[in-house]
């Protein structure tokens, strides 16, 4: 509401231009279908936590010792961090606005790091918000879809729909 007030009513993303895909209904279905299993995954590592998904001896270790799980949840942030330059920390907004733009190349795998970081700060009880992440987790698995399809000028098409579908698997 504050930004709102000062702000004006915006777009988040701001700027968008698209035209419609070849094949519209099969990328929206592909987009549905890959970013619906990865978001639906997303959630679930949300929900249940890092203790569920650790061997059974660890389990009553991980749920007793909060600080040791943040350590090392933060060493992990670091190495996906120091390897993708910095690209996996924050919520991902320049990324995305760029992706939506049609102006943004993400490196192979990102999607994928951003998934990663997104759930080990959130597992190590410094999530710096799960919007905008899910966002951009969307954008970035969009954008590796449609370089893989080579879709050039469009590719911003298919990275509104991999936000919406993971925004929407996601919650």
């Amino acid at each position: 509401f504050i930004q709102v007030a000062i702000q004006g009513n915006n777009p988040y993303f701001s700027g968008f231009q698209g035209h419609e895909l070849p094949n519209m209904l099969m990328w929206a279905a592909v987009s549905g279908i890959v970013c619906g299993v990865a978001g639906g995954l997303f959630s679930s590592f949300l929900y249940r936590g890092a203790a569920a998904f650790a061997p059974v001896r660890w389990r009553s270790f991980i749920r007793r010792h909060l600080l040791v799980v943040a350590f090392v949840m933060g060493i992990l942030l670091a190495l996906l961090g120091t390897f993708y330059q910095g690209k996996t920390y924050g919520t991902g907004y320049h990324e995305a606005a760029a992706a939506l733009k049609g102006a943004y190349e993400a490196p192979f795998g990102l999607a994928a790091a951003k998934w990663a970081a997104t759930v080990f700060s959130y597992w190590a009880g410094i999530p710096g918000g799960i919007f905008t992440p899910s966002l951009t987790i969307g954008a970035m698995i969009g954008e590796h879809m449609a370089s893989f399809a080579q879709l050039g000028d469009a590719s911003n098409v298919a990275v509104l729909l991999c936000m919406a579908a993971f925004l929407a698997a996601a919650t």
